[in-house]
């Protein structure tokens, strides 16, 4: 039983899906290679899909990685895959709705899930509340979490306010403008601001039960703004 349910897990990486012009589309990210979590389109004129996640990374890593021979005008805001430079950032609704429906597993761990989770909700607070220390660096020291054993609150009341939840979807309605500075430092963060507005908050809802971060600073300002984020 145990090699047919690897042997399913494994088979679930090679699903395809039909586009609507007959081609076939991966269910795994060509970045992290899992099946895809909370996919994201990179652009109306590029055909990618990859993790937010990733698609976060790549944005904030790519100048960083940049091997010699790369010319120093090759774009920072360019698609992890193809390069294309026309970013429109889409949360991929039709990836995830053959996901759903195929019962595909994302194959990430709770912690995974919770760790993800909470980072993108403070991004999106921050988007709502200027005063919010905005954290561009998935992996910077102050995005540290930690987990407790059990659920932290015990509160009747709602997980965030409704005037917040409006808030969010102003602002998917309204994403950051684009920014044509020539600055690759600018470019970067203009990009990864333009992808947080596009993030749909309520993707987000769950795995939020038992984590918090592990910097003060950052878990009081989270919590200032979300007192009960861990029932959402």
């Amino acid at each position: 039983m145990t090699s047919l349910t690897n042997f399913k897990r494994q088979m679930e990486h090679y699903v395809q899906r039909h586009n609507n012009d007959g081609s076939m589309k991966s269910t795994v990210c060509p970045v992290c290679t899992r099946p895809f979590y909370l996919p994201f389109r990179w652009g109306k004129e590029c055909p990618h899909t990859v993790c937010l996640e990733c698609l976060w990374k790549s944005l904030q890593a790519y100048d960083e990685n940049r091997r010699p021979s790369q010319p120093s005008h090759d774009p920072i805001t360019a698609c992890p895959i193809c390069r294309s430079t026309e970013y429109e950032f889409e949360f991929d609704e039709e990836m995830e709705q053959y996901m759903l429906t195929n019962s595909i597993d994302p194959e990430r761990t709770s912690k995974e899930y919770q760790a993800l989770h909470i980072r993108f909700l403070y991004i999106c607070m921050c988007g709502v509340n200027p005063d919010s220390v905005m954290i561009v660096d998935l992996d910077d020291e102050l995005n540290k979490v930690v987990f407790a054993d059990r659920d932290l609150s015990s509160s009747s009341e709602p997980a965030i306010p409704d005037a917040l939840l409006v808030s969010f979807d102003t602002q998917l309605k309204t994403p950051q403008p684009k920014n044509f500075n020539d600055d690759p430092t600018d470019q970067k963060i203009n990009a990864l601001l333009n992808l947080r507005d596009h993030i749909p908050v309520r993707k987000l809802r769950g795995h939020l039960q038992r984590v918090q971060f592990a910097a003060p600073n950052m878990q009081g300002e989270l919590v200032y703004n979300i007192p009960n984020y861990y029932k959402w």
